[in-house]
Formats: C-alpha cells, structure tokens, sequence
C-alpha cells in the first residue's frame, strides 16, 4: 500500500487541498459580477463628514447645489457682518450709557 512519503499521496493532498479552496471562495465570486453583485448586496457608498459621521457619498448635481448653497451663505454672512460695522458706533454709545456704574470693592 502506499505511505505518507509516498509522491502518490503527497500531491493527491496538494490537490485536494488546491480543489477544496478553489471550491470555497467560488460562491463569493457571483458579488463580483457587475449586474449581479450590486443587485444582491444593494450597498450605497458612504464617507464621513467633518464632524466624523457617516454619511452617504454625494452625487455630482447634490455636491454642486451644496457648493451654492454654502457661497450663498457666506454671501449673506458678508453683507450682515457689513451693515452690522456701519451700525456698531451707534450702538456702543447707547450701551455705554445704560451699563450702572462700577461700586467700590467691600473691605
């Protein structure tokens, strides 16, 4: 009969072995076909956002609206940051003039 040094037995495991994980991760291979593998796993991509949530990858026409959205923003951030200097003089003479005076320290 044959032994365990025998070249017979040694390259049958070789190929049992070879087989058997050619075998394994075939049924893995059907996520990897185009139209097949996104019809079954149905995964949307996701990245994070700066505070470091997940969030879902934004399209093209989203990170476009967005970009508007935030010059618009910061458009209007500008014109208020603008009319509230013109109007800062006049403000701090009547807050200056409502604040009570300072009282002397208790000793």
């Amino acid at each position: 009969m044959y032994g365990p040094e025998e070249p017979i037995v040694r390259e049958t495991l070789f190929f049992g072995l070879a087989l058997g994980a050619l075998v394994s991760f075939g049924p893995f291979l059907i996520f990897k076909l185009p139209l097949l593998g996104p019809a079954l796993i149905k995964l949307k991509p996701t990245g994070y956002d700066e505070a470091g949530n997940v969030r879902p990858v934004l399209t093209r026409a989203q990170k476009a609206a967005k970009a508007e959205m935030e010059r618009k923003r910061s458009e209007s951030a500008n014109k208020s940051a603008k009319s509230a200097k013109a109007g800062d003089g006049a403000r701090r003479s009547t807050i200056g003039n409502s604040l009570p005076k300072k009282r002397p320290p208790l000793v």
